[in-house]
């Protein structure tokens, strides 16, 4: 009973994660332009029929419910599937966000008196799923753990329908953090195909700060290889068409190692900028040129552009498709990758207005034609994408996204750079202290760990870390939290003993403190929060 509460309480703090959305008649799973694209037949089946089964998030529980229906019925698997129609509903996480002007628009510029609208689709991979502390940044198959793939969906009156996707994933590099109690923990790259527990510690690897001086990196030609294969055939098999990267890791810090691992070719392409150099000292302004390099590409990839004829948007003529994609990442993708994804996001949209010749020019401004229609889409558009930030960042970090004030308001502010700080603090503790048992409740619901033993017999719920026991990880805190209270009590209190004496008290317990302090980051991953469940 014991064992069952626990799998019960992992499986409620897994559900009571921002934000899971359904819907019994659209598939979030797919793209508007992969709906677009799938034949009527296809249609008439039920929604899981047809799902992008990486972002359906309870797949694994169906598929239990669709073996449990078959066996009583005694039929294939795939004949079961129409017994559950009524039944079965694909479920992603991520975010959705739904805008409609608050104001009535004008009929100027051709516009009828239909309402526009304006949807944000963010559909997170359950593949590699996981917190930021836990979750290996990419495997040996290409699957990140923050894989991300971002729709804006716009219906424009009379009957224009817009749609342009971008993906958000990490460094296309085998590696992994670990909590350590450190605020910027050490990233490990596996170049050997092997655990990445045993790879390459970009701190400590000597070598690797001198190739660092040379703006170099030593990557195994077969690594290279990898990385080129793996990214190109996940795009290929997703549809996506051809890759523009959009790195945005530092050049001159820890995170160059990533940085210098991508590779150029005819489907592969990178545009680096070096997100913290180029907008240091508040100079955001600099982000308009890698916009401005970035334009060409969003013109060649072009996007889907449907012109609907039937009524409620029921039929619709295919005028446009989206041939390519932006991979947007940095370290943990974050913060800085929503400010970049946001830009080019309204700048395709004020293309497609263009294409379309709904409007004349492309500014980098809100068109005279949006605004006429949609007098407050700006604010609204800029709203939308720093609540995709926040909840995408609760869903994988604990806490909201940084940087979200320039996205909503343009520039920086200084309550904007204090929340900053209030959610880094708040991160540092949650990734220490409790991401552990977040990542296997994460195992737990996602079938990566199973609660049976191959005999069919419940297996028992117990602590696979041998840290958990560690003396020092139950002693030193103690040590630390009496030696401290014991230095503030010499202080504070009044005594009849000499200062000196009242000093040397002080000296020696504030000593005491600060060793046992010392000592517990020396060993910082025997007193941070560990997951239990093995993976399987």
């Amino acid at each position: 009973m014991e064992t069952e509460t626990a799998y019960i309480k992992m499986l409620k703090r897994v559900l009571g994660i921002e934000s899971f959305y359904f819907s019994h008649t659209y598939d979030l799973s797919l793209s508007r332009q992969r709906l677009s694209g799938l034949s009527p037949d296809v249609k008439q089946q039920n929604l899981f029929g047809m799902t992008e089964r990486r972002f359906v998030w309870n797949g694994f529980l169906l598929d239990d419910w669709c073996n449990l229906v078959s066996a009583v019925l005694n039929v294939d698997p795939i004949y079961a599937w129409p017994k559950l129609e009524d039944f079965v509903t694909p479920v992603i996480l991520g975010f959705v966000g739904i805008l409609q002007p608050l104001t009535p628009i004008s009929s100027s510029f051709g516009a009828s008196e239909d309402t526009p609208c304006y949807a944000l689709i963010s559909r997170r991979s359950f593949f590699c799923a996981g917190t930021c502390s836990y979750a290996r940044e990419t495997d040996k198959v290409a699957n990140a753990a923050t894989a991300v793939e971002t729709e804006q969906i716009a219906y424009i009156p009379p009957g224009h329908i817009f749609s342009f996707v971008q993906i958000l994933d990490p460094a296309p590099v085998i590696c992994s953090k670990q909590p350590n109690l450190f605020y910027k923990t050490p990233m490990k790259i596996d170049y050997d195909g092997k655990d990445s527990a045993n790879g390459t510690d970009v701190q400590s690897d000597k070598e690797g700060d001198k190739n660092e001086l040379f703006g170099q990196i030593q990557v195994a030609p077969e690594e290279v290889e990898t990385i080129k294969s793996d990214i190109l055939g996940v795009c290929s098999a997703q549809q996506y068409g051809r890759t523009i990267i959009i790195n945005l890791l530092d050049e001159k810090s820890l995170q160059m190692r990533l940085c210098r691992s991508y590779v150029d070719e005819a489907d592969l392409r990178n545009q680096s900028v070096d997100f913290n150099r180029e907008c240091s000292a508040h100079q955001w302004h600099r982000l308009s040129s890698l916009l401005d390099r970035l334009e060409p590409e969003i013109v060649a990839m072009r996007q889907l552009r449907l012109r609907s004829v039937g009524p409620n948007l029921t039929i619709s003529v295919l005028q446009d498709s989206q041939t390519g994609v932006f991979r947007t990442n940095c370290i943990d993708c974050l913060d800085r990758t929503n400010v970049v994804q946001s830009m080019i996001a309204h700048r395709a949209l004020e293309l497609g207005l263009q294409q379309s010749h709904l409007a004349s020019s492309v500014s980098g401004e809100q068109s005279d034609f949006m605004r006429a229609i949609w007098p407050d889409f700006e604010q609204a558009f800029k709203n939308v994408w720093a609540d995709n930030a926040d909840i995408l960042s609760v869903q994988y970090s604990g806490t909201k996204a940084l940087k979200t004030d320039f996205t909503r308001t343009g520039k920086r502010t200084i309550i904007g750079m204090l929340l900053d700080g209030y959610h880094s603090v708040k991160r540092y503790y949650l990734n220490n202290f409790t991401d552990g048992y977040l990542q296997d409740a994460f195992n737990l619901f996602l079938g990566h760990y199973s609660v049976f033993e191959i005999d069919g017999s419940p297996k028992k719920f117990t602590r696979a870390s041998a840290s958990d026991s560690a003396l020092r990880s139950k002693f030193l805190p103690v040590v630390f939290a009496f030696a401290t209270s014991m230095s503030v009590l010499c202080l504070i209190f009044p005594g009849e003993d000499l200062w000196s004496e009242r000093l040397m008290y002080f000296l020696f317990w504030g000593t005491a403190s600060v060793v046992s302090a010392l000592t517990i980051y020396t060993f910082g991953e025997d007193f941070v929060n560990k997951p239990r469940f093995p993976m399987e």
